[in-house]
């Protein structure tokens, strides 16, 4: 489901002759080395040392491109944000969502996340330890609100705003760490059934609203 703006964002396709693309070409190898072993080990196991070993560079190198383990684990989630952004305009674009909306969005967005879930599953334990991550989570949140509130469930509802803000804050953790269970944590569910209970409690918000 890649959309040619994140395929673009994505490659970081080098302009300025030899050199920028050597610096891409390293750049890339330090991210692919890093989405290889973060799968093998996990991120907090990862070291910049085995990242080092599978590029096959210095680290010296490394820290011409990267302040930190933490820098290089964004780069590589690159993709992930970009096509995860178009997915939230897709949502705030809904007029009067119906149930199927909701299948359908949820639907792409567990596409997403099964394709990027072993980088997902290092962000999510960088999220406990690196400072780069920490204040994400709730930047994370705050977005899931504006989200919401741009199909104008917020905006029109006549019960008050915090309650409503918190029931998306609800839904929010609710369904990580229910993709962390299932996606990661090898949980067996059935796909379509778990796409059609969460679009009913999705729907069941604006309903109440």
């Amino acid at each position: 489901m890649q959309t040619k703006e994140c395929a673009d964002a994505a490659s970081h396709e080098p302009s300025g002759g030899l050199r920028a693309a050597q610096r891409e070409f390293t750049r890339r190898r330090f991210v692919e080395a890093a989405v290889t072993v973060f799968a093998e080990k996990g991120y907090v196991e990862t070291t910049i040392d085995d990242i080092l070993r599978r590029a096959g560079a210095s680290k010296a190198t490394f820290y011409v491109y990267y302040d930190n383990k933490a820098n290089l684990l964004l780069d590589a989630l690159a993709p992930y944000r970009c096509e995860y952004a178009v997915l939230v305009r897709q949502f705030q674009q809904l007029v009067e969502p119906t149930l199927a909306d909701f299948e359908s969005w949820i639907s792409d967005y567990v596409d997403l996340y099964s394709e990027h879930r072993l980088l997902l599953g290092a962000m999510h334990q960088a999220e406990v330890f690196e400072p780069e991550f920490r204040g994400r989570t709730i930047e994370a949140v705050r977005n899931y609100i504006d989200m919401w509130d741009k199909i104008k469930l917020i905006e029109t509802s006549k019960e008050p705003r915090d309650l409503l803000e918190l029931r998306c804050v609800l839904l929010y953790s609710q369904i990580q760490r229910f993709m962390y269970v299932w996606q990661l944590e090898g949980l067996e569910i059935d796909r379509s059934s778990a796409v059609c209970e969460i679009a009913a409690a999705w729907y069941r918000i604006i309903k109440s609203a």
